[in-house]
């Protein structure tokens, strides 16, 4: 594994900022231009500004004022990736000597290097979650086979704060820690000052992202609904950005076949970029006359307000049969993708064949991804079986209802990322059973 890793990140060219960098590097005293890779330097121009908005977001903060306390006008991202890079090597080794029979968890995460190196030459969330993997997953064996909690809590707070997504597994992790009150006693203040502190990180991460809450409406309802009522994943493209133009190109055809009951069917299947987006700019152009401009606006109100909480469930209420499409068609999307996810991975390789037959075995980790998830979940709860691995295993295969009802489908391959990343910590979750004797209970 260790070797594999060294080996994947010496290969792999840097991650490309898709805009997402944006609220991390900002606040860093920086901006990285969007669609364009990794650079080795970035000029500080602006003052630090700490916006605790991810982990990520945490740590080039603290990078960037300290390198603006000490005079430097730029910051390296050599030293951030290998900082990265040794969390997850010197994880990885403990984790192979204290766990060395656990070979579903070893193979899992084995399987997410190969898939996922790339991230940690990026300003993505998914590096942080990625380089601690190792590290929780030995801090879960600590915690259920020894009721130690510092590695587990302090590996938990960085990953759950990574990612908005990562909200989704808190509950494993709570779970853990209430399976160890009911062996260990209750009374346990590390066990209760680890849960408040993963309690108190998931409030703050509700909050960090405001400015996402039009574009994460729009697509729950328009494009998650949409596509699953017109069978995206039978389409034939396997990646987000082949089904988003296969949709704009189809549109017309494709309408026929959606419900005209539902709520502005007409704009059922669409995406927030380019169809929400662009009657946004319509309301804010001040070319357009005013009436022009307040009618763009009502329009794009009414949209968004379809996929808030309480009128996207009451549609799902008045319409029962939708519910069995979007879980139908969630997993399908999710053992039918290929998630190579390539827009976000530059071309660039250290050694090009190396580079060729890492890339032709990543690509084919890609194309089964959805299926390894959801036979490791399986395979682990067949062997461990109990009510928590029943739990655990139920619920972290919602995932992708997590995914489809928080954003629809778009860029669903990407936001499946973090999911996949925590895998062999699930299945860690899973295989460690607190000792069952009375003394201990």
């Amino acid at each position: 594994m260790v070797f594999i890793a060294t080996l994947l990140w010496l290969f792999e060219g840097p991650a490309i900022n898709t805009g997402d960098w944006d609220r991390v590097t900002t606040s860093a005293g920086f901006v990285a231009p969007p669609w364009e890779p990794m650079r080795t330097h970035y000029a500080l121009e602006t003052p630090v500004r700490f916006a605790n908005n991810s982990s990520m977001g945490v740590a080039l903060c603290t990078l960037g004022w300290f390198a603006q306390r000490v005079g430097e006008t730029t910051l390296a991202t050599a030293p951030i990736s290998i900082t990265l890079l040794l969390l997850l090597l010197a994880g990885s080794f403990f984790l192979a000597r204290h766990v060395p029979r656990n070979y579903l968890v070893l193979t899992t995460l084995t399987l997410v290097l190969l898939c996922y190196s790339v991230y940690l030459k990026s300003f993505y969330g998914e590096a942080i979650i990625l380089a601690l993997v190792p590290a929780l997953c030995l801090g879960i064996k600590q915690l259920a086979h020894e009721n130690r909690t510092l590695l587990f809590t302090l590996c938990a707070v960085a990953v759950v704060y990574a990612k908005q997504q990562m909200l989704f597994v808190a509950p494993v992790l709570i779970l853990l820690l209430a399976r160890n009150m009911w062996w260990y006693g209750a009374t346990s203040l590390r066990l209760w000052t680890s849960l408040a502190c993963i309690i108190f990180v998931c409030a703050t991460t509700l909050v960090a992202h405001p400015e996402n809450s039009a574009p994460n409406q729009y697509n729950r309802y328009f494009n998650g609904v949409g596509w699953s009522l017109l069978h995206s994943a039978d389409w034939p493209a396997r990646r987000f950005e082949e089904r988003h133009p296969y949709f704009y190109e189809h549109q017309q055809q494709l309408r026929d076949q959606l419900p005209a009951t539902l709520p502005e069917f007409n704009y059922l299947g669409t995406s927030y970029l380019p169809t929400a987006s662009t009657i946004l700019d319509a309301a804010r152009d001040p070319e357009h006359a005013e009436a022009r401009r307040e009618d763009a606006q009502a329009l794009f109100d009414r949209l968004v307000s379809q996929g808030r909480p309480i009128p996207y469930a009451t549609t799902l209420a008045r319409h029962p049969g939708i519910v069995w499409q979007l879980i139908k068609n969630s997993f399908l999307t999710t053992v039918r993708s290929n998630y190579i996810v390539a827009y976000t991975r530059s071309t660039a390789q250290a050694n090009p064949v190396g580079g060729q037959t890492l890339a032709a075995a990543r690509t084919w980790v890609a194309g089964v991804f959805g299926w390894l998830f959801v036979a490791a979940l399986l395979i682990a709860l067949l062997s461990h079986r109990s009510w928590f691995s029943a739990t655990t295993t139920a619920w972290m295969l919602l995932a992708p209802l997590a995914v489809v009802a928080g954003d629809g489908y778009f860029e669903f391959e990407k936001h499946m990322t973090a999911f996949f990343l925590f895998l062999p910590c699930a299945l860690m979750a899973v295989r460690w059973q607190t000792p069952a004797q009375s003394g201990d209970r």
